[in-house]
């Protein structure tokens, strides 16, 4: 990853290193860029990048609160 929050591997690299197939990478970066949880860049060489407003993306800050407050009733 740069210092300008982008990341450049391949689909294969991806693959071969979480042990998918190609497609199955394809399909979740498809799902991710969908939710705005990275953004594709749509050049001959995708470039991925995260959000700068990720911090607020309300994915996240749903999921946030859902283990705050699984948290929370554990302790009861």
């Amino acid at each position: 990853m740069s210092d300008q929050s982008q990341c450049y591997p391949t689909i294969e690299m991806i693959a071969r290193n979480l042990g998918c197939s190609s497609k199955s990478v394809e399909r979740h970066i498809e799902r991710l860029a969908e939710k705005k949880l990275i953004l594709v860049s749509q050049s001959k060489n995708n470039t991925y990048y995260l959000p700068n407003d990720l911090h607020v993306h309300p994915y996240l800050l749903v999921s946030e609160k859902t283990h705050e407050f699984i948290g929370s009733v554990r302790k009861r």
